[in-house]
């Protein structure tokens, strides 16, 4: 039992530190998705049309959920003087209302994923080209992506503006 845990410690040993020379004579980049999208032409573009279709939207919502607070607002104030007709009207309407705006809201939000799916999608996917071909063609060994378990690295080997130089010749014409 003892030459087996000594085995299995020796073992350990071996693989780690032969596991540590062999990352240490790779070439490694780390790469920013976020920021490529943020800070190249095509994700700008892409980004300001989102914002832009999602203000129209919160600012046509706006007034139907101020019309909204102050149906709900009469109905309490009021509530008291109206006659149980009236005020089941009232409540209905405001129920009514309230479904509505619900479902033009999910709406809108089915309509902002799909326009994201339009604008950002082809982006990622001209991304995931671009990055492969960038490693081979800069004798990298590995090039992992920032916000997928990458906590710190040093600036020195991010490859993320040289990534967004070569996304955005790529994607001028497009």
């Amino acid at each position: 039992m003892k030459f087996y845990k000594l085995l299995c410690g020796v073992l350990f040993i071996a693989l780690v530190v032969g596991a540590g020379n062999a990352c240490a004579a790779g070439k490694i980049g780390v790469f920013d998705l976020q920021e490529a999208l943020v800070k190249s032409k095509v994700g700008k573009a892409a980004t300001e049309k989102l914002k832009s279709k999602e203000a129209g939207f919160k600012e046509k919502f706006q007034s139907e959920e101020q019309a909204l607070r102050e149906l709900q607002a009469e109905i309490k104030k009021k509530s008291s003087v109206w006659s149980e007709d009236k005020r089941a009207a009232k409540v209905s309407d405001f129920q009514k209302a309230e479904r509505a705006l619900k479902e033009k809201v999910a709406d809108a939000s089915f309509e902002m994923k799909q326009l994201r799916d339009k604008e950002i999608l082809p982006i990622v996917q001209v991304l995931r080209e671009i990055v492969p071909k960038h490693a081979k063609a800069n004798g990298y060994d590995v090039i992992l992506e920032r916000n997928v378990g990458v906590a710190y690295f040093n600036d020195s080997i991010n490859v993320t503006p040289a990534i967004i130089k070569e996304l955005d010749k790529k994607m001028s014409g497009k």
